[in-house]
């Protein structure tokens, strides 16, 4: 998770007893981290620079705000590499105006050549400073830099002076941070994939560079994904859309069928349109399945933290940098499935989150004692519902089959790896031609029908990156329904009254084993 990012996130009892002691002025582990890695001592040299740079240089200030803003990546980044040789108000370059800061006089150039990826990220603090609110005529902010396998961030004053942000510890003071960027990979001209190739968005200068995924592309228009949205929404304030109207019709013809303990499957009917008065149908494709909804628990964020120790409460943390240091959350959610006539297959999607959407949070404010600066801990976690709206497939049951297989990953980095699992599906043979139908395929009679059916087991690759953190698998299969059952639950008004109103309840994918590290609810939407 963001290169183990959002440790320190659940400590913020032992950080308030803590907040009164005298603490170390220079971390040991992160200064042997920059004396082993000599790229982290680069990316340190070019956040002491820019400290000193931002201090004298109100338009720079300025230049770095409006560049974030920008999302061109969909978080507030800068890669300096885009920015590096553009005038700043008609004046000199970006990479002008902070070479004169360097320690050593081609510093700059070897920090351009050795890292191309990295970026200035402008955080979201509990103080109330944003990309957004900056006051870049006033406030100077400090640079830090987010350094692979600490928990401490060094961050430098207006000095170059470097201090040392403590494992649970959120600054209250402005604060801009040096990483690497995650959703940005790097690769020249010649070797790019035509997948690559559509996401490549800058090759001036020796490096070209692409999106690891199109989930990340804040630069070129996406068209509309085209979903009919007649969908009411809950009461204002609430934010919460409802399903689809077909999965309702499905429903209520599946609780009228009379046969409560084998009702029809909701599927057929908005994949076929099969119900008792409809024993055939034709697969709808305007319909694709789509994941509406998920909820990360508390003990996700554990994961996330990667803290050992399986329990809730558990202090003890492995290396790891905090969350607001690297932005939102990126998640894979891959989904594994059979093929009829071929191997297994994956579709890889991505979607993105901040903490806050996840999480409500609450914080204490304190000071550390150290240089009077004030700080933040996190004081409590409540998960919410997110809703990512991510679209899969049409659930095509020939070609298919019966189930499907989910698999979550937070992600750690643009770099690659493949693993491989297998998947086991049952298809069945109630499938043929019919003139009538436009010689499409007709399935013959609701869930199997009266044919035969074939179990298969199959090997399917799929890609994670390189230390992501997993959250756990789960499936779902065609017969499974969309909606459960009904509740009246209460909702808030814009005006803070209360009011009670009617509510479906839908079937949760559930994952992460008995911690139970997410729940998800994937229905079926119509796409035009």
């Amino acid at each position: 998770m963001k290169n183990k990012r959002i440790v320190g996130l659940m400590m913020s009892l032992s950080y308030l007893t803590l907040s009164c002691e005298q603490r170390e002025y220079i971390s040991p582990s992160s200064t042997k981290i920059e004396i082993e890695n000599p790229k982290a001592s680069l990316q340190a040299a070019f956040a002491k620079a820019l400290a000193k740079a931002i201090q004298e240089d109100s338009e720079l200030r300025s230049f770095i705000k409006n560049k974030a803003t920008k999302k061109f990546d969909k978080d507030y980044d800068v890669l300096y590499q885009m920015v590096k040789d553009e005038p700043i108000h008609n004046g000199a370059t970006f990479h002008e105006r902070l070479k004169k800061y360097m320690d050593l006089n081609s510093q700059l150039e070897l920090i351009e050549q050795e890292l191309p990826l990295l970026t200035i990220f402008i955080p979201t603090l509990p103080s109330g400073f944003s990309p957004e609110s900056w006051q870049v005529e006033t406030e100077i902010p400090s640079v830090a830099t987010s350094m692979d396998g600490s928990n401490d961030v060094p961050f430098y004053d207006a000095t170059g002076k470097r201090n040392v942000i403590k494992p649970g510890e959120i600054p209250g003071f402005p604060i801009i941070v040096i990483k690497q960027n995650e959703r940005v990979a790097v690769g020249e001209i010649n070797n790019a994939s035509n997948e690559s190739s559509n996401l490549q968005f800058y090759n001036k200068g020796i490096f070209t560079f692409r999106f690891a995924n199109k989930a990340y592309d804040g630069i070129h228009q996406v068209a509309s994904r085209g979903a009919y949205d007649p969908r009411e929404s809950y009461p204002p304030g609430t934010n919460v859309p409802m399903l689809d109207p077909v999965n309702v019709d499905a429903w209520r013809i599946s609780n009228s069928s009379g046969n409560a303990n084998n009702p029809p499957w909701q599927r057929d009917y908005v994949y076929y349109g099969i119900e008792p008065s409809v024993p055939n149908g034709t697969l709808r494709r305007v319909f694709r399945e789509t994941l509406r909804s998920i909820k990360f628990s508390e003990a996700a964020l554990y994961r996330m933290a990667d803290q050992s120790g399986a329990g809730l409460g558990d202090p003890t943390y492995r290396d790891g940098t905090p969350y607001w240091t690297e932005g939102e959350f990126e998640f894979r959610m891959t989904v594994l499935y059979g093929a009829k006539n071929g191997t297994g297959a994956d579709i890889p999607r991505i979607f993105t989150a901040r903490l806050e959407d996840l999480y409500a949070i609450t914080y204490s404010r304190y000071r550390a004692n150290r240089f009077d600066d004030y700080y933040y801990s996190i004081n409590t976690v409540t998960p919410k519902e997110f809703h990512p709206e991510t679209e899969i497939i049409t659930w095509d049951l020939e070609n298919f089959g019966d189930t499907w297989r989910f698999q979550f990953h937070e992600e750690d980095s643009s770099v690659e790896s493949t693993v491989t699992t297998q998947v086991t599906s049952t298809y069945s043979e109630n499938f043929e031609f019919n003139a009538m139908a436009g010689n499409e395929k007709l399935k013959i009679g609701a869930k199997f029908g009266t044919s035969n059916t074939q179990q298969l087991t199959q090997t399917v690759s799929y890609k994670i990156t390189q230390g992501s953190d997993d959250l756990g698998a789960s499936t779902l299969s065609f017969d499974q329904p969309v909606i459960i059952g009904t509740e009246m639950q209460w909702f808030t008004e814009p005006d803070g009254g209360q009011v009670l109103r009617f509510k479906y309840l839908t079937h949760e994918i559930t994952g992460g084993g008995a911690a139970g590290l997410y729940f998800g609810s994937v229905e079926p939407v119509r796409y035009f």
